[in-house]
C-alpha cells in the first residue's frame, strides 16, 4: 500500500467516529456508543482472549479485530433484524471490497472474520459479543432503554463465558 492508500482508510475509520450502533439507537438510547469505541473494546478484548487461549496468534487476531467493522464506514452499522430485508454478509463482503480494495490481505482477513473458521475470527466474534453486552449492561443499568435483545448470545470459547459472568459480578448486573 502507498501514502495515498494509507490515506484512504484513514478516511473509512474516521467515518467510524459518526456512525451510531445501530442497535441501541433502535432501543431509544440517546448518544448511542459509535463504531469506532465498539472496534476498541473489540480490540481490547480480542487481546486479552487471545492471549489465554493456546495456539492463538494474538497478532493476527488484533488485526482481524481492528478491520472487522471497516465496511460500515459505508453501509452503517447493520442489525440481524437487517437480515430480514437484504443479505447483511453480502453487504459487507461487498462494502470490504471497496474499502479495502488496496490491500488484498486485510481484504482476506476481512473474509476471514466473515467465515469464522479460525481461532483467530472465532476469538474476534466473541470479542464482538462480549463488548456488545458489556455496554447494553451499562444502558440497562443507566435506564436508557430495553437491552434484552441483546442477551441472547452464543460463544466460541469457554473464557469468553467466564469473562461475562465475572463482568455481570462486578458491573451489578448477575
Amino acid at each position: 500500500m502507498n501514502s495515498k492508500d494509507i490515506a484512504k482508510l484513514l478516511v473509512h475509520s474516521e467515518n467510524l467516529t459518526e456512525i451510531p450502533r445501530t442497535g441501541y439507537v433502535l432501543e431509544g438510547v440517546v448518544g448511542a456508543e459509535k463504531v469506532s469505541s465498539h472496534c476498541f473494546g473489540v480490540v481490547f478484548l480480542s487481546m486479552l482472549i487471545a492471549d489465554e487461549i493456546e495456539d492463538a496468534d494474538t497478532e493476527k487476531a488484533l488485526r482481524i479485530a481492528i478491520i472487522h467493522d471497516l465496511p460500515e464506514s459505508q453501509i452503517g452499522d447493520l442489525t440481524p433484524s437487517a437480515s430480514k430485508y437484504i443479505d447483511k454478509n453480502s453487504a459487507e463482503l461487498k462494502a470490504s471490497q471497496s474499502v479495502l480494495s488496496h490491500s488484498p490481505y486485510y481484504h482476506e482477513l476481512f473474509q476471514e472474520y466473515q467465515k469464522s473458521e479460525t481461532i483467530e475470527s472465532k476469538i474476534v466474534h466473541d470479542a464482538d459479543k462480549l463488548q456488545m453486552l458489556a455496554r447494553a449492561s451499562r444502558y440497562k443499568r443507566q435506564g436508557k432503554g430495553d437491552m434484552s435483545r441483546f442477551s441472547d448470545v452464543e460463544f466460541y470459547f469457554q473464557i469468553s463465558f467466564q469473562i461475562l459472568n465475572h463482568f455481570k459480578l462486578l458491573d451489578g448486573t448477575g
